[in-house]
């Protein structure tokens, strides 16, 4: 938590600030990286504004059962 902190404190200051998960999901770490990064993004409030995260809009399933 205290580093989690000290990184959150370091990117708030910054104009931009955004952050991006390296790697794949099948590189053995699985979504880990992903969903913390993301999780960082939502705390600087960075999900649908310039430069940050977008979120796809929802799309319903194309086949059905799929």
């Amino acid at each position: 938590p205290a580093r989690l902190a000290k990184l959150l404190e370091a990117l708030s200051g910054a104009k931009a600030p955004l952050v991006i998960a390296g790697g794949d999901c099948a590189g053995g770490a699985g979504a880990a990286p992903v969903m913390a990064a993301f999780t960082v993004n939502a705390l600087l409030g960075n999900i649908n504004k310039p430069g940050g995260v977008k979120l796809l809009p929802f799309v319903s399933t194309g086949v059905s059962g799929a």
